[in-house]
């Protein structure tokens, strides 16, 4: 989720969410979906909507989002009110493209047509447990119309970078303590990927260590290294 605001923000675009409530339902998805609509069709902008599993309170919402990337249309998404006002924003843009004012179905697809050039979907969803393979099924747009990135474990050298960006600007003494500071880390991240397979093994069920995890650890270094300079002071 990170990596996909960063992608959105080098190339102009904006990255929305949708924000669940209680009362986040159905209709709530839907006009968020006008609003990217009007947005990526009517105004021309660029828009990143990132969507992730956790968000799902319904399976219509990926209902709609499978129109979305296999045709760039939702059906019946707007009133008739709502799709004059559409029609009514697109009308000088398609005019200059050839397109005629009474056209109404030439207006629409030229709308459609921004839409589709404007809005970029990304899905982070986990392939833990037998959701996601369920949800392929249902909706195979999700495979079929998207560029599926794997994200693999991290290898320790990329652990390492990021303990040592960490410890960097923190006083320990000497440079060989910060060395030694950063491969602690990486280990511990290690340990506890192999304690997780053991886990797995036993159990039979997942845990998965994220880069977070070294993160984590080096907070917690920090934070206890600190209270030992308060008690030493």
């Amino acid at each position: 989720q990170s990596l996909t605001r960063l992608a959105s923000s080098i190339n102009g675009c904006e990255c929305f969410q949708i924000e669940l409530t209680r009362n986040y339902d159905y209709s709530a998805f839907r006009e968020d979906l006008k609003t990217l609509y009007m947005s990526a069709g009517v105004d021309n902008k660029k828009n990143v909507f990132l969507f992730t599993d956790t968000q799902i309170v319904v399976e219509e919402f990926l209902e709609d989002i499978n129109n979305i990337l296999n045709s760039g249309e939702v059906p019946n998404l707007f009133e008739p009110d709502e799709f004059e006002r559409v029609l009514a924003g697109c009308r000088p843009a398609a005019k200059d493209v050839g397109i005629q004012e009474q056209d109404r179905d030439g207006i629409y697809n030229f709308f459609i047509g921004r839409v589709r050039n404007n809005l970029h979907i990304v899905l982070c969803m986990s392939p833990v447990g037998s959701a996601f393979r369920t949800r392929c099924r249902m909706f195979p747009s999700l495979v079929n119309c998207c560029t599926i990135d794997w994200f693999i474990e991290w290898p320790e050298e990329a652990l390492l970078s990021v303990a040592k960006t960490f410890f960097e600007t923190i006083d320990l003494g000497e440079e060989a303590m910060k060395v030694k500071m950063s491969e602690m880390c990486v280990v511990i991240h290690m340990s506890v990927s192999g304690m997780a397979e053991g886990f797995y093994n036993k159990l039979r069920r997942r845990y998965y260590p994220t880069p977070l995890l070294t993160s984590i650890v080096v907070q917690f270094l920090l934070s206890n290294l600190l209270c030992i300079y308060i008690l030493y002071i």
